[in-house]
């Protein structure tokens, strides 16, 4: 009898799989190769990066808008990044505003630290415009920085360029300079927007008050104490009579000023018309913004400023006229 062949059944065997050690290491590989290659390119400059140009960092920029003013210039790749490797990399770098330039291409990260050491400044002119400067004294302040200057488009900005130091980029324009300026005026004004609100003036109001202030008073206690007074002339419709508009458009001090001069007919004349002049007639500082919110409360209606630089208030014109004889001899 023959017996059958034995039957041999096919096993299968099923594939090994990879240790789970070593999925992990080659999965961590490959995100440690994608950061880094995201952080490369994260932090490499853009074709578009421009040297021996200026870039302007305003005042109160955050990180984020400089992020934005970089990437939108071209030296960044984008704000996101700018700010990712400033945070990562940089976290105690602080960055001034000012003008800034480039003289070679630079990563992201080179960027940063430029700009936090101050190393990438630009030649710059210091200017200083004092309180109570009109449109008509910046060629007085600037000298011979700017080669044209256009007045007339620059006086619908009187009383709203905030006066202070600024440094002034060698290839800046007057345009330019006159909007970090305004920049500056709003910076200055919003914090006090609410208390102008609950003044009972509007903000022009306010502006041209203080603009006056700069011109008649000399400090704080003097322009608070002639704030007070001109409300009170303001509220009981007595002409607010200051010199100050005068020198303005004629270019007189009070000395200089005649009887014929009094009877202009002009807006400004405060003398012949009652209430505000239509513009302000200085840009005012702080000092005087804030005098004309915190006015000094009194009965008086004039005051005159002696030959010694002292004020002297009246509540009469009968004691202001003794004031003229006694100080202003």
């Amino acid at each position: 009898m023959i017996e059958p062949a034995p039957q041999h059944t096919l096993i299968e065997e099923e594939p090994k799989s990879l240790p789970l050690a070593l999925v992990g290491v080659i999965l961590l590989s490959l995100c440690v190769l994608f950061v880094s290659g995201l952080v490369f390119f994260a932090n490499s400059a853009p074709s578009s990066f421009r040297t021996e140009t200026d870039i302007a960092i305003p005042e109160g920029s955050t990180v984020d808008t400089i992020g934005e003013i970089l990437a939108g210039e071209g030296y960044v790749r984008s704000p996101f990044f700018f700010k990712l490797i400033t945070r990562a990399l940089h976290p105690d770098i602080s960055i001034q505003a000012g003008s800034y330039q480039f003289t070679e291409t630079l990563s992201t990260s080179e960027v940063i630290e430029a700009l936090g050491n101050g190393s990438a400044q630009s030649p710059h002119h210091e200017i200083t415009f004092p309180e109570g400067f009109t449109v008509y004294d910046i060629r007085t302040y600037t000298g011979d920085f700017f080669t044209a200057i256009d007045l007339e488009s620059i006086v619908p900005y009187e009383g709203y360029l905030f006066p202070d130091t600024y440094f002034v980029a060698q290839n800046e324009t007057l345009a330019e300079l006159v909007e970090r300026m305004r920049r500056e005026y709003e910076k200055n004004i919003a914090p006090l927007r609410e208390k102008i609100a609950e003044s009972g003036y509007t903000e022009e109001e306010v502006i041209i008050l203080a603009s006056i202030l700069e011109r008649e008073a000399n400090d704080e206690t003097s322009m608070r104490t002639v704030a007070g007074i001109l409300e009170n002339r303001l509220t009981n419709n007595i002409a607010l009579q200051v010199d100050a508009t005068f020198e303005y458009i004629l270019g007189k001090t009070s000395e200089e000023l005649t009887l014929e001069d009094l009877a202009l007919d002009s807006p400004y004349n405060t003398y012949k018309n009652r209430g505000l002049p239509p513009t302000p007639i200085a840009n005012p500082g702080l000092m005087a913004i804030e005098a004309v919110l915190n006015p000094l409360a009194s009965e008086y209606l004039f005051y005159l400023t002696g030959n010694d630089g002292t004020f002297h208030y009246a509540e009469s014109f009968e004691e202001h006229k003794r004031n003229k004889e006694l100080y202003l001899r």
